[in-house]
């Protein structure tokens, strides 16, 4: 003797319903804690506080120490004297305010984008620079914490349209 099964190919309307109120829900809960975690990072970087004493270091040392204690990426245009010598000297203080220290009058700025801080020669400052809306080509390498090129990285200038990628030495132009 054969059973007959009886297959229903549309599912209750009570169901849907239950699926969508789900969804809905868990829409607002990702809205809810995905937005204070994108819009703290930018401003977490200007509070964001340091403990480095180094007497006679290289900019390079400090700037890897400045990265182990905040888990922020440096990149260092290769117009930047990151081999030069400095004493700083500073206790559970902003990064922004140990940056200015280490390049107060050296033509270097920094900008910060994100998770990384970008270092390079101020050109305002070079009288060989020229002014107005010459191109330029802005060429550098970008290199990890140990040194090593980083490949596949995205360079831009803040506040420009155009950026590139590194190639596998961790170099941009």
């Amino acid at each position: 003797m054969k059973k007959k099964i009886k297959v229903s190919l549309n599912p209750p309307l009570k169901s849907i319903n239950r699926v969508l109120n789900l969804m809905k829900l868990a829409c607002v809960l990702l809205a809810l804690f995905a937005v204070p975690a994108a819009t703290a990072d930018g401003a977490e970087i200007k509070s964001e506080k340091v403990t480095v004493f180094v007497k006679q270091k290289t900019v390079q040392s400090v700037l890897s120490e400045i990265e182990k204690q905040t888990g922020y990426l440096f990149i260092v245009n290769s117009n930047v004297d990151t081999k030069r010598s400095v004493d700083v000297n500073a206790e559970n203080r902003p990064v922004t305010d140990v940056l200015s220290e280490i390049f107060r009058g050296t033509g270097v700025y920094y900008a910060i984008e994100g998770r990384h801080i970008i270092l390079s020669k101020n050109e305002k400052m070079n009288p060989d620079a020229g002014g107005g809306s010459q191109k330029r080509t802005v060429s550098g390498t970008v290199l990890d914490d140990s040194g090593n090129p980083l490949i596949g990285a995205n360079v831009r200038i803040i506040g420009g349209k155009e950026g590139v990628i590194t190639d596998i030495s961790g170099n941009y132009s």
